[in-house]
């Protein structure tokens, strides 16, 4: 079994406006029969909202 983790951004024209969103990409492989198979793949969106005080 092999999991990819990516992060990327998907940048969009929306009315008139250019909008990026970033999310996290997760894909599962499994080896069968010498063949690398697809076994799940997910887009989670990336919410960095967060601020961290000192």
């Amino acid at each position: 079994t092999a999991i990819i983790w990516s992060r990327i951004t998907l940048v969009a024209h929306v009315r008139g406006n250019d909008v990026s969103n970033e999310f996290t990409v997760t894909e599962i492989f499994q080896k069968k029969l010498n063949q690398w198979k697809l076994l799940d793949l997910t887009f989670s969106s990336v919410r960095d909202t967060h601020v961290l005080e000192h």
